[in-house]
């Protein structure tokens, strides 16, 4: 049965959240003298690209929910076997050969470098899709590239977890979806002053995977929510952008206090619904992303880009350094542009000549 669900305008934003969340790790010195008066802007950026992060987690449930819910009404149930042997065969792979290196290969390269062996990561949890714990218990893993395979964790558990609750919750699933949400935001407001726990926990990343959730069976359920958005206008699009942008740009100054900062995933969630519904669904879209045809191609290399952009970050990084060239923002930001360029080249070699190999496998699972 094929019900394989595409939405040509999510590639593109795909490859933006990658691009923010790449911003954000880089530009890094131990060296804040190097900024000065930009440091506060770097750090700025820092802040904001980690919401490329939140915008994976609500596309990625918008999208394997509203894949299910279409799976179960052509059907009149979910094959969950199927699921689970579909969404392997796309995330562990490079997952896996990612892990091997970071705590087999990367230990034997510093071991011929004499440089000290002192990883704190515990590569059980690492292995076992726990990472985003591993996090909280033991901190940021000394390995700098190992630690963004938190939010593949997270991935993994709801992969796991959510066709067998979709098939456990036939009715009444709207009560579920808003009852995952206010469990997230109660306890993200329980922890409001762990700030470890707030970005790295599962029950506090839920209310952004919920919200997904929700679009994609409002999207499914009722005709007049997918109505509202096709016949949106310009302006109002527009604006909801401007305040979306600006909130994410002033989210630091806004949500402060216990209340708010319980509140704040699930409010940047439904924006980011909101640019995914509105790029899906309205014809009078103030732009809509496959007008940027490059964005849209390099879509389907944002996974291979996730994973491997902080190895060439490291790597890169490391090898200006063997030339001892002192440290400036122009030499920052020639690494960084540099780092974008191989990764680009390393995820489009990966993509073509390893993960398309275990794609190709997914044809059986249709």
């Amino acid at each position: 049965m094929k019900n394989k669900v595409w939405f040509l305008n999510l590639d593109g934003l795909r490859f933006l959240a990658f691009l923010s969340v790449f911003l954000s790790h880089s530009f890094y010195t131990k060296d804040t003298s190097i900024f000065q008066s930009l440091y506060p802007l770097i750090k700025k950026l820092i802040y904001i690209g980690s919401f490329g992060v939140d915008f994976f987690f609500v596309l990625s449930s918008y999208l394997i929910t509203y894949s299910l819910l279409t799976e179960e009404a052509l059907t009149n149930h979910i094959n969950i076997p199927r699921f689970y042997a579909r969404r392997l065969l796309r995330i562990w792979p490079l997952y896996y050969v990612c892990l091997l290196f970071g705590f087999l290969i990367f230990p034997l390269f510093k071991s011929f470098l004499k440089l000290p062996q002192n990883e704190v990561a515990n590569p059980l949890l690492y292995f076992t899709f726990l990472g985003n714990f591993d996090y909280i218990l033991n901190g940021s893993p000394i390995t700098s590239f190992l630690g963004v395979f938190w939010s593949v964790a997270i991935e993994e558990q709801f992969y796991l977890t959510w066709p067998i609750i979709l098939v456990l919750v036939k009715s009444r699933r709207a009560i579920l979806f808003i009852s995952l949400i206010a469990i997230s935001i109660v306890f993200r407001y329980t922890q409001a002053s762990n700030e470890t726990v707030l970005y790295f926990h599962t029950l506090s990343t839920l209310s952004a995977l919920a919200t997904g959730a929700l679009s994609a069976w409002l999207c499914l359920t009722f005709t007049s929510f997918t109505l509202f958005f096709k016949n949106l206008k310009k302006t109002p699009i527009l604006l909801i952008y401007i305040v979306g942008i600006l909130l994410i740009l002033n989210v630091e100054t806004i949500f402060i206090g216990n209340v708010l900062i319980a509140f704040e995933r699930v409010i940047i969630a439904i924006f980011f619904s909101f640019v995914i519904l509105e790029q899906n669904y309205a014809k009078h879209s103030v732009c809509k992303i496959t007008s940027f045809r490059l964005l849209s191609n390099l879509g389907k290399y944002t996974y291979g880009l996730y994973c491997l952009h902080l190895i060439v970050l490291l790597f890169i990084s490391s090898f200006f350094g063997l030339f001892r060239l002192k440290e400036s923002i122009f030499t920052l930001a020639f690494q960084s542009i540099l780092a974008l360029l191989v990764s680009l080249a390393s995820s489009w070699v990966s993509y073509h000549y390893f993960e398309k190999h275990f794609l190709q496998w997914k044809k059986k699972f249709v």
